[in-house]
């Protein structure tokens, strides 16, 4: 109780009453093997429509996380390294804990599976579900460890995962047996040099935009979890920090405009981009919109 989460309820009077978050068995807590997070993620299942206050919690030790959530399936993403660089972490490499919940009961959240891939991910959208495959997007770095030499850094990767929770094998249940979420697949070295800038999963694809200098768009096909392939890439100016499916042949982007003579980025100009990938092996730009700030000195000293 004494480091646990709290948690307090507001009645209609102003009353405020404090709610327990933990059991005597401490049975809703959880962490990661090996994990090295201070800090606590919370997850609060109750009912709206319930008239007096019902819910079920669990903890999970960890350190921040990235959150995404399919109708049946809660997925969370966190770093695996210490929060202060990357001690304790096997030859100093980027991880991601990877936790998975089942969200299809509407009145109970349920933990599946942990596991673990190489990487960090950018944000919610590096993270996918379907069909019961977790599909994780992640770069691999070294920033902020300045102590490598530089030949032990040959610059940042990018990796596509497909991993599945491993079968129950006992006859009695595992309830009291913990499981594994499993690689299955896996395709890596993407764009080495660059770093993801955006991500999105759409049906049995994964789309990835990474930079440096130029800005390629990767089309990877899911179809087959055991062996994702790159299937198309094309190279424009600029880069998108936001992918939208708006069908299944059209993706719409949102990002930072190019810099002179199409090199680097131009941060004063938002840059909205419509992609044909009705040919996955060819995606064409079909349509592309660069919306300037509002300013008409050349200092920018206003932004809009």
């Amino acid at each position: 109780e004494d480091f646990s989460p709290n948690m307090y309820e507001r009645d209609a009077d102003g009353n405020i009453t404090q709610l327990p978050t933990v059991s005597s068995d401490c049975s809703e807590f959880s962490a990661a093997v090996d994990s090295v997070g201070r800090g606590f993620t919370t997850i609060m299942t109750l009912n709206l429509f319930e008239q007096e206050t019902n819910y079920e919690l669990d903890h999970i030790s960890s350190s921040w996380v990235e959150t995404y959530a399919s109708q049946d399936m809660l997925v969370l993403a966190e770093p695996a390294n210490d929060w202060w660089w990357f001690w304790r972490n096997s030859g100093w490499d980027d991880a991601t804990n990877i936790h998975i919940f089942d969200i299809s009961d509407p009145s109970e959240t349920t933990y599946v599976a942990s596991g673990r891939v190489d990487g960090t991910v950018q944000d919610q959208f590096s993270l996918s579900e379907l069909n019961g495959i977790i599909r994780v997007a992640t770069t691999e770095d070294a920033w902020g460890r300045w102590w490598l030499e530089t030949e032990e850094w040959t610059g940042p990767t990018n990796n596509v995962f497909t991993l599945a929770a491993t079968e129950c094998m006992i006859p009695e249940g595992c309830e009291d047996e913990t499981s594994e979420l499993v690689e299955i697949g896996h395709v890596g070295d993407i764009a080495a040099g660059e770093r993801i800038w955006s991500a999105r999963f759409v049906g049995d694809r994964a789309y990835l935009v990474t930079f440096r200098n130029m800005d390629p768009l990767w089309v990877i096909d899911l179809s087959d979890p055991t062996d994702p392939a790159i299937l198309g890439e094309l190279e424009i100016p600029g880069v998108s920090t936001y992918i939208h499916p708006i069908d299944a042949d059209t993706l719409l982007t949102i990002g930072i405009g190019p810099g002179p003579d199409g090199l680097g980025l131009d941060w004063s100009v938002t840059q909205i981009s419509l992609f044909d990938v009705s040919d996955p092996t060819n995606p064409v730009l079909a349509d592309a919109l660069s919306l300037s700030p509002g300013y008409e000195d050349e200092n920018c000293d206003e932004w809009i």
